[in-house]
Parts: structure tokens; C-alpha cells; sequence
């Protein structure tokens, strides 16, 4: 199982991905992933895990997708590879479907009141 770990000034923001399902990502809570950092557009990118990779994709944003120093439009991304969306950096990760129900939990955890 793959996720993305999306981090910005100290916050971080974990999205696990489910096999062969585009998933939206971008400032707006209509996203399938929100990620309410600077510099996100509120439909930033699409991402689209295949196998042991994902393929993440422009959506048409302002500050495109920005990978080893360039900006790109479309990404092949491989566990451990790093893309910045925004001002905000996120990193492809390989975890367990166990590691995957903990982060859920933890993060649905965190916006109670």
C-alpha cells in the first residue's frame, strides 16, 4: 500500500492511497486529499497509484508541480521520492494496510474538539 506524507512548518498531513483510484489533491475541501498549505491551488493535482508507483498530475495550477528543481507537469513517483506541491513537500511512502488504518485513525483523532 502506498501513501503520500504531505509536510509544511512542522505539519504533516498523511493521505493513503487506494490501488488504481485518481484521487484529487489541492486546497479545497471538495479534494479527495486537502492540503490547506501555501502556494496549494484549490485543485492542484491528481494522483493515481499503480503498483509500486504513483503517477501525480497538474491539474492546471499556478505553481505546477515542482520535482528535483523543476517544475513538471505530470510525475512518476517511487516510494521514497519527494515532490513539492505548493510550499509544501511530499514524500510517496510504502507502508502496511496496518500502518495505513493507524494513520487514519490518528488523523481522524486530531480534528475532534
Amino acid at each position: 500500500m502506498l501513501r503520500l506524507v504531505a509536510m509544511f512548518q512542522g505539519r504533516v498531513r498523511q493521505f493513503p492511497l487506494t490501488a488504481g483510484a485518481t484521487a484529487t489533491i489541492g486546497s479545497s475541501h471538495e479534494n479527495d486529499f486537502v492540503m490547506a498549505f501555501p502556494g496549494v491551488s484549490r485543485r492542484h493535482a491528481t494522483v493515481t497509484p499503480s503498483g509500486d508507483k504513483a503517477i501525480v498530475s497538474d491539474a492546471g495550477s499556478k505553481n505546477r508541480l515542482v520535482f528535483r528543481g523543476q517544475r513538471r507537469d505530470s510525475i512518476e513517483l517511487f516510494p521514497g521520492d519527494m515532490v513539492q506541491i505548493g510550499r509544501a513537500r511530499v514524500l510517496l511512502e510504502k507502508i502496511s494496510s496496518s500502518d495505513a488504518r493507524i494513520g487514519i485513525a490518528i488523523d481522524a483523532g486530531s480534528h475532534s474538539s
